[in-house]
């Protein structure tokens, strides 16, 4: 197997320059690529490295904080977890945005061991969602083929009907049935109605995500 040689990218958003160079070190000894941003704004404007890895994000900043960084990261769907930094004071917040779907928090000063470990989780959690999001896409790609007729026989072969059953209901020859089976089958790329419900029903429930 061939491993991936580019390390991941760990972004660090930080008004102190100290903590900055501080995690910088740290997560550049454990082997990460790292790049530090002074300002919500500046990530904003300057992020575009699309490599996964995870933010390390302050909670308190002048300006834009932490915490509405946070909001605009999820709400651009940019599939980054997104690990707060907090000091003692503002530890309330950090749980308050678990809740809200950060990854975790971190007390500054960061022990290297706990940072380095969460950093690593954070990460392998960031590529699994980046994953299940292309394997979500590559299946809309794939239901989008259908025609309307199709993507109703598709979702009736879902439910387990048969062909018979299928055409009774959509009051249509057995004969019409079959054929959109077999286009529905060349279009999924599938072979049996066991795979179609797969594909349906993956479909589905990434529409209601």
């Amino acid at each position: 197997m061939v491993r991936n040689l580019v390390p991941d990218l760990i972004r660090i958003v930080d008004d102190d320059p100290s903590v900055c160079a501080s995690l910088t070190f740290i997560l550049q000894i454990a082997g990460f690529d790292v790049v530090s941003y002074n300002s919500a704004d500046q990530f904003l404007e300057q992020a575009t490295d699309l490599r996964p890895g995870c933010v390390l994000l302050d909670v308190k900043m002048p300006g834009k904080s932490g915490l509405e960084l946070f909001c605009d990261i999820r709400r651009r769907g940019m599939l980054l977890p997104v690990i707060f930094l907090s000091g003692h004071g503002d530890i309330e917040m950090a749980v308050q945005a678990l809740h809200d779907g950060a990854f975790d928090f971190l007390v500054k000063p960061a022990e290297p061991e706990r940072l380095i470990e969460k950093v690593q989780k954070a990460v392998e959690y960031g590529k699994k969602i980046r994953s299940q999001a292309q394997e979500q896409e590559e299946i809309k790609t794939l239901m989008a083929r259908l025609t309307p007729s199709e993507l109703e026989v598709a979702q009736l072969m879902a439910k387990g009907l048969p062909v018979k059953a299928i055409a009774q209901l959509l009051k249509v020859s057995e004969q019409a049935i079959k054929a959109h089976r077999s286009s529905i089958y060349h279009k999924l790329d599938v072979i049996n109605p066991v795979e179609v419900a797969g594909v349906v029903n993956d479909w589905l429930r990434s529409r209601k995500v």
